[in-house]
């Protein structure tokens, strides 16, 4: 992810798949400016009002954007 994205919209989601035996595991991770990726088990995430939530959100000091950020002009 590019350092402008990122301040931008101040954290993006990734998703992986971890291979366990013969099943794969879903994990999603939130990247924040300035912090590495944090990964978490579909488990511990949830949908909100406002999208995709995890625990790097909720409970490590990720800001939420309260408004579209407006997309910039060629």
């Amino acid at each position: 992810m590019d350092p402008d994205t990122l301040i931008r919209r101040w954290y993006v989601h990734r998703i992986r798949l971890d291979s366990q035996g013969t099943t794969r595991q879903v994990q999603i991770g939130t990247e924040a400016f300035a912090r590495p990726t944090e990964w978490f088990g579909l488990s511990e995430c949830a949908m909100t009002q406002r999208g995709l939530s995890t625990p790097a959100v909720t409970h490590r000091g990720v800001p939420h954007r309260t408004a579209v950020v407006p997309a910039q002009s060629p």
